[in-house]
């Protein structure tokens, strides 16, 4: 009988932490769409909590977005951007049939300004974001935040 109760509190224990990430995770998703002043997709929302990849076919559907949000929302090491083989390295690819090709240098350029962009739009409204360093020129004069 003790471990049928046992069990049962374990089970509505496991409920509730559910319930509290659920809620931390919609608060959230809340706080980046009123950062960015937009409302995202229901597959962005999902990406950004939980990595699972799900956006429809061809072109702008926020792919890169979301992906910007939820690199910028992992918390780990800072993103170093020192240069434009840096920004190759951390740029979503969508060019899908050539999955394995190198990024474009001037897509790359251009995620390199959209992720500090959208950096700077979260990190205004307070959501929590990675450090960020960028460095400009052959001086290595950068920028960090």
């Amino acid at each position: 009988m003790i471990e049928i109760i046992k069990a049962w509190i374990q089970r509505r224990r496991k409920k509730k932490q559910a319930a509290k990430e659920r809620q931390a995770a919609a608060e959230l998703i809340e706080h980046i769409e009123q950062a960015l002043n937009l409302e995202l997709y229901e597959w962005q929302r999902l990406y950004i909590i939980t990595g699972i990849w799900q956006p429809p076919e061809g072109r702008r559907h926020g792919r890169t977005l979301a992906y910007i949000v939820r690199l910028l929302i992992d918390q780990s090491k800072p993103l170093l951007i020192y240069g434009i083989s840096d920004a190759r390295a951390y740029a979503d690819n969508p060019f899908t049939e050539r999955q394995y090709m190198p990024v474009p240098t001037v897509y790359a350029d251009g995620f390199r300004r959209d992720l500090q962009e959208i950096y700077e739009q979260l990190r205004a409204a307070g959501v929590p974001v990675r450090e960020l360093v960028f460095k400009h020129g052959r001086d290595g004069a950068g920028i960090s935040w």
